[in-house]
């Protein structure tokens, strides 16, 4: 499950919708984010039961801040795909300039560094979970 709660301080908008995985807690002292591929829009705060094709791997600031891409169960149109490397092209030409630009107007440099298949994103979700029973000792 997930959540998605985010605003921009730009015109451009996500290319996917956005939002964090539920005890979590990333590099970046913040919940481990998530970009569904669906292929309706997610209203915010909206709980989505999915499962990830890979990840982003990026920095905001010069701290890690992977962006794990996920599927909702049962998508008509994409709940064919089973890894990143499946996508087209575009999408990740979208991605690395989406977040290559937007937080521009904060004065905030951020740098996309590689895509990582399924394997990858379930290391970095199951480090992010256990990252947040240390810092909160909660999660059973």
């Amino acid at each position: 499950m997930l959540s998605l709660d985010r605003l921009l301080f730009t015109a451009t908008h996500y290319p996917m919708n956005y939002g964090f995985i539920p005890r979590t807690y990333g590099d970046d002292k913040d919940p481990l984010d998530v970009l569904v591929l669906c292929s309706e829009p997610i209203e915010p705060m909206t709980l989505v039961r999915s499962y990830s094709i890979g990840v982003m791997k990026m920095e905001d600031g010069g701290v890690g801040d992977e962006k794990i891409i996920a599927i909702p169960y049962g998508d008509p149109t994409y709940m064919g795909y089973t890894d990143i490397k499946e996508l087209p092209a575009h999408i990740f030409d979208e991605l690395k300039h989406f977040f290559s630009i937007h937080k521009y107007l904060e004065g905030k440099d951020t740098v996309v560094n590689e895509f990582s298949g399924p394997i990858d994103a379930v290391e970095i979700i199951e480090k992010c979970m256990e990252n947040y029973k240390h810092k909160f000792g909660k999660g059973e």
